[in-house]
């Protein structure tokens, strides 16, 4: 039955319940069947599992990550299908265990359509956040969407929202190895070159480490990348920590000076290499 519900063969699934399958068994991460056609956009399969009398009382059932029926359509993108599962009563503004909701999920997949359509009719989730304090704007930061920023731009969503972490969009960018996106947020938000998280780590930190060296050459331009965060960690310890070792021969070559440093624990290069 789940495979049925993912393929979204009709013919198929209808023999399948016709054969008297316990059509509410879940998986082992408590998915059910109506999870799994919602996240693969298959309306019809959802129709027929509507239909059925015997999985009334499953229709708002959540997996073992706290995500209802309406989760998994946010992440497979199909708005009609959306509105099908909230007609049925089941609820759009539920949080998943970690405090996501659908405008978040919608961001995390690229889902413009879905974003456009949960911003218009709950306002209220595209400016909620997560457990972390994670806002639409991050998890759309970490992906790379650009498109989706666009949109949250438009949308005024807080592009200079901190974390939990005081992390920002674009420490998210930037150590996820966003380019695009890092780009994007730089020319918006030039304010966040600024920014610390609650280490002291800025941009160029983070850039660093996801060893993406077009960010860090594109920093470069807008920032001071040679500013150490609290206990002294510097760009180049960060790349020898993180094993980019083009990286670590660019940061050497401009900016030799920075082998000499050591942390307040008196680390070197060395010890961050052989740690």
């Amino acid at each position: 039955m789940h495979y049925a519900a993912k393929g979204g063969d009709v013919k198929i699934f209808s023999n399948l319940i016709s054969n008297k399958i316990d059509i509410c068994r879940k998986t082992n991460d408590q998915m059910n069947i109506l999870h799994i056609a919602s996240k693969y956009g298959n309306a019809q399969i959802c129709e027929i599992i509507f239909r059925r009398p015997e999985f009334t009382n499953s229709l708002c059932d959540v997996s073992s990550e706290g995500k209802n029926a309406c989760h998994y359509a946010a992440e497979g993108g199909s708005v009609v299908l959306l509105n099908m599962l909230i007609d049925k009563g089941i609820d759009p503004s539920v949080t998943t265990d970690d405090k996501k909701n659908i405008f978040h999920i919608a961001c995390i997949y690229n889902n413009l359509n879905m974003c456009e359509f949960i911003a218009e009719k709950y306002s209220s989730l595209a400016n909620a956040e997560d457990e972390d304090k994670w806002n639409a704007v991050m998890f759309a930061a970490k992906n790379g969407h650009t498109e989706i920023l666009h949109f949250l731009k438009r949308f005024r969503a807080s592009f200079t929202h901190a974390s939990e972490s005081a992390r920002n969009a674009l420490h998210i960018a930037c150590d996820n190895g966003q380019f695009e996106a890092c780009k994007f947020i730089v020319w918006n938000y030039p304010s966040l070159l600024k920014e610390v998280d609650y280490k002291k780590r800025h941009a160029a930190h983070f850039a660093v480490r996801s060893g993406n060296m077009d960010t860090l050459t594109y920093l470069e331009t807008k920032m001071d990348v040679t500013e150490c965060t609290e206990t002294g960690m510097n760009i180049l310890h960060m790349a020898c920590l993180h094993c980019h070792r083009k990286m670590c021969e660019y940061i050497l070559s401009k900016y030799p000076f920075l082998n000499l440093k050591v942390t307040n624990h008196k680390w070197t290069t060395a010890h961050f290499i052989a740690g």
